[in-house]
This record gives structure tokens, C-alpha cells and sequence, in this order.
């Protein structure tokens, strides 16, 4: 709960680019993709030149950078806090203009169920599915043979690359990372108050225990 407030608070910032991906493969031989059975859509000279490019790398959730090619993690602008604190950075840096952040939502939302409403688990899931689909689609992976959950234009927009390595495509990076911050923060919202209530039931079954 203090994790989830914590990074709720916090004013989201939309300048990071989606870069994790990328920063993934930096200086990295063939044959040490994270997602293997995934074709790369540019050479890797383009990844390392476009990594190069965009430090300082401004990610700041602790289970993308951990996954950072050797080379790469020194171009993180939070390298020191990362090293200094290991996951106990996540209540100093997590903030909610992150994709990830919006995707673990689905993931608070079933540890707290059964007492949250199934409305709010399928809103979270929405949110989350949303979330990983631009998180995918600005990396320097090829989708084009990736099932789609949508059909038509829908699908073919799920496959379409988010160019991230331009300006245009660091502009609709950025805007799709706001859009779903604005659902996310509504499924964030409900969340936090359903635990609020949860801790103040236990504290009131905790006191009426150690005097009855």
C-alpha cells in the first residue's frame, strides 16, 4: 500500500521514451534478445546509436533497468540511487507516468482480491493491457506476426510500431503514456481507497480482539 501511494503522489513524468527496451540490447551480440522469438525491426547499429543518443536514460522503474545490458545501466540519470538502494528505490522513484507502473495495477488489484469488485480487477486489466502494448510497440522489436486481441484497423494499430527512435514517435510515446496515466490514475484512485478501508477493518477486528 505505502508502494502504490507512494507512487501515486507523485506528479508523472512522460520524457522517458520507452527507451528500457532498447537499452536491453545496447552494445549486445546476436542471440542475447530478451524476447527471442521476436524478429528486431532496425540493425543494431541503429539501437546503439538511438540509446547513445538519448542518455542520460531517464527510466525510472527498478525491474526495467535491472534488465539493462552492462554497458547501458551507466547511462541511467538514477544509476546511483539504483545501486545504492536496489529495489528499495521503488518508493523513491516510482512515479505513475511509467507504463510498468500502470501495468502492475492489475497486479496490486489481484492481491488484493477478494475485496476488491470485479469491476475494478477488469479495469485494471484494460489498463495494463493497454499499457504493455505501447510498451511493445515502441521497442525495436518487429509485432507484425504478434496475434492481435483487436480486429481490422485495430489489430494492425496494435502491430504498428511506435518509432520511438524519431521525434514524431517520442511525441506519440509520450502522448499515449498520458493518456493511459488519466485511466490509470482513476483504477489507482479506487485501489488505494479499498485498501485505506481494508487497513481500518483490520485495526478495528485487531482492537476488538485484544479486548473481547
Amino acid at each position: 500500500r505505502e508502494l502504490l501511494a507512494a507512487a501515486w503522489s507523485r506528479q508523472p513524468f512522460f520524457g522517458c521514451h520507452g527507451v528500457h527496451e532498447w537499452a536491453m540490447l545496447y552494445r549486445e551480440p546476436p542471440g542475447r534478445e530478451r524476447h527471442q522469438t521476436l524478429p528486431l525491426r532496425i540493425s543494431r547499429e541503429t539501437i546503439d546509436r538511438f540509446v547513445d543518443s538519448a542518455a542520460p536514460l531517464m527510466c525510472t522503474h527498478f525491474d526495467a533497468v535491472i534488465r539493462y545490458t552492462p554497458g547501458a545501466l551507466p547511462l541511467n540519470h538514477h544509476r546511483a540511487t539504483f545501486e545504492e538502494l536496489g529495489r528499495a528505490s521503488e518508493p523513491v522513484l516510482e512515479q505513475p507516468g511509467c507504463l510498468h507502473v500502470a501495468m502492475d495495477l492489475f497486479r496490486w488489484v489481484r492481491l488484493a482480491w477478494p475485496f476488491v469488485p470485479s469491476a475494478l480487477v477488469l479495469d485494471a486489466l484494460r489498463v495494463a493491457l493497454r499499457a504493455r502494448c505501447l510498451d511493445m510497440r515502441a521497442s525495436p522489436y518487429d509485432l507484425a506476426g504478434v496475434a492481435s486481441l483487436g480486429r481490422g484497423a485495430a489489430a494492425r494499430d496494435e502491430q504498428r510500431p511506435v518509432k520511438v527512435e524519431t521525434p514524431g514517435g517520442r511525441e506519440e510515446y509520450a502522448a499515449g503514456q498520458k493518456a493511459i496515466w488519466m485511466e490509470a490514475r482513476v483504477v489507482a484512485a479506487q485501489l488505494l481507497d479499498r485498501m485505506e478501508r481494508l487497513v481500518l477493518v483490520a485495526e478495528d477486528l485487531a482492537t476488538a480482539g485484544s479486548t473481547g
